[in-house]
């Protein structure tokens, strides 16, 4: 049975690998601070799959606790997500986003065993790519961000590469997400962040159980098909995917790491997202129009046919499948 370490398991994407997980069988440990989690989360995870993990409380700027890790268990497998994820809040508050992403992610590489890990999967952002002319994004892009939690995921992934060169055996995978939307088909388990949250469907989310008056919307006259921005949203059961397929990837070459666009190719407007929960909630959604953020752009979707083709991945799940689960979620959790 393969031991597999996943920093953050209990966040948000972090669970919803966990179960499938389980469900294939890997003995599974989860370590984290549970800064933007609950550790209610466990129970919902055993209620799914009928299984447990071991959890450790702990925290990567911690260096003790990751010494006690790695010398209390081997691994053979990392699943590296833990980290703040807020772009908006990586701005204003950018040395607390520095010190949790990049020195908790170098605190972990400098603490990695080397005698059973065969496997790094890295969490990483289509962030990294800021401005780009073309908004089809492909992985051959320079890397460009333009906010810091972009620069900060480019400079995890650069840490990984340097790595990569000095354990050439061990494969290492990056996958750049788009936006990561929906919830797990039992709702149980969902995005459920703590305060205002910074994405669109979660702050629809809210609107539609009273938790915030309206929607606010950032634009109105890009020159798209409604004027509001364009974006590839991927059902998270679709990207938990894409780890599972990610453990059986071996690098092409010894001294890269590889790197996955995960995304579906397909955009949806704000107002596509405002419009199909509507539908699915027979609810109006009260929204504002607002000016457009610095850096936002009218369109950015993913070329996943890399991954299509050395991951076998594929998405299966369009936006109604995705308002339905979140919806479902959201119900079961208000």
């Amino acid at each position: 049975m393969k031991k597999i370490l996943v920093t953050g398991g209990t966040g948000y994407i972090g669970s919803h690998v966990v179960t499938k997980l389980l469900k294939k069988n890997y003995k599974v440990f989860i370590f984290d601070n549970l800064s933007n989690s609950r550790k209610s989360v466990l129970n919902k995870i055993k209620k799914i799959t009928g299984k447990s993990v071991k959890f450790i409380k702990g925290d990567l700027k911690d260096k003790k606790s990751l010494k006690k890790l790695f010398s209390n268990y081997f691994f053979d497998e990392i699943i590296h997500f833990a980290a703040l994820k807020a772009v908006r809040d990586s701005e204003l508050q950018p040395k607390k986003y520095y010190n949790n992403n990049v020195i908790g992610s170098l605190n972990l590489i400098k603490y990695l065993k080397t005698k059973n890990l065969k496997r790094i999967i890295f969490s990483s952002s289509a962030a990294v790519y800021g401005y780009q002319k073309k908004p089809k994004l492909v992985e051959s892009m320079i890397p460009k961000p333009i906010n810091n939690y972009g620069k900060n995921k480019l400079l995890i992934e650069k840490a990984f590469q340097k790595f990569k060169l000095s354990f050439p055996k061990i494969q290492i995978v990056v996958l750049r997400y788009f936006n990561a939307v929906g919830a797990h088909p039992s709702g149980l388990l969902g995005e459920n962040p703590r305060g205002t949250p910074n994405n669109l469907m979660p702050y629809v989310l809210q609107v539609l159980t009273g938790k915030k008056k309206k929607l606010h919307i950032f634009g109105k006259d890009y020159l798209t098909k409604d004027g509001t921005g364009l974006r590839d949203y991927i059902h998270v059961q679709d990207l938990a995917n894409a780890h599972l397929l990610s453990l059986k990837h071996k690098n092409k070459y010894n001294n890269k790491i590889s790197i996955f666009n995960i995304g579906t190719g397909k955009t949806y407007s704000v107002m596509d997202v405002l419009k199909t929960f509507e539908k699915i909630s027979k609810k109006k959604i009260p929204y504002k129009f607002y000016k457009k953020r610095k850096g936002d752009l009218a369109e950015i979707y993913a070329d996943a046919s890399l991954a299509n083709k050395d991951l076998k991945w594929f998405p299966k799940f369009n936006l109604m499948k995705i308002c339905s689960d979140a919806w479902n979620f959201q119900k079961k959790n208000s």
